[in-house]
């Protein structure tokens, strides 16, 4: 592209172009297993109701696995995504068609674009299917990818728990919301530096606090 769209932008542009009945996304710093997509497409076969798979991950730091994620439900659900991203770019397999009814990616580089697109296509009713192996990597070697800078990290996690937070009260009751909050301010705390990170874990504190002296009282 003439200049950097995000890449919620930069993957609904390839979609755009991309001549087949399913897509698949895989990110710069990641890579796949050579069995990945034909490992998916024999899900989809299986499982012909599916309109996208996703795959699990192992992470990887100068050549070395140092951990593995395999253990995701087998359907998504309203109640399991709106509690945190279960579905990452490089792990997905989706049908174009499925894609095009809800939208596609977000062009707001200031939201999870994949958490985004995942709620999105839950409440649309789409069967989201999940491959317990591990096809894709992640490379974790601090060469600039967009999550090794925490600040931003934790902005754009918040930034998709406010435009959602409509239907995450609806499905999950308003408390939902601030325990969410409250997740990421913890998580994304620790990885800050010093006082950046002293303030964030100030402000969930704060943020907590302000929980216990607010709640109703239960009844005598």
């Amino acid at each position: 592209l003439d200049r950097n769209v995000g890449v919620g932008a930069a993957r609904q542009a390839g979609g755009k172009i991309a001549v087949g009945e399913w897509i698949a996304y895989l990110d710069a710093d990641d890579t796949w297993h050579p069995d990945k997509l034909e490992r998916q497409i024999a899900h989809v076969v299986a499982e012909p109701d599916l309109g996208a798979t996703h795959c699990g991950t192992s992470v990887v730091r100068n050549g070395q696995e140092i951990a593995q994620y395999i253990d995701k439900p087998q359907r998504l659900t309203p109640e399991v995504i709106l509690r945190g991203g279960q579905l990452l770019a490089s792990t997905l397999m989706i049908r174009r068609d499925v894609l095009d009814r809800v939208g596609g990616w977000t062009a707001d580089r200031y939201v999870l674009e994949d958490w985004d697109l995942a709620i999105r296509l839950v409440l649309a009713g789409v069967e989201i299917g999940f491959l317990p192996e591990a096809l894709t990597m992640f490379r974790r070697d601090g060469h600039g990818n967009l999550t090794s800078d925490p600040w931003k990290d934790l902005t754009i996690h918040l930034a998709c728990i406010d435009r959602h937070k409509r239907v995450m009260t609806e499905y999950a009751g308003p408390r939902h919301i601030t325990d969410l909050q409250l997740k990421y301010l913890r998580r994304f705390a620790w990885k800050l530096p010093r006082w950046p990170g002293r303030m964030v874990r100030a402000g969930a504190w704060l943020l907590e606090r302000q929980l216990r002296t607010t709640a109703p009282r239960p009844p005598s």
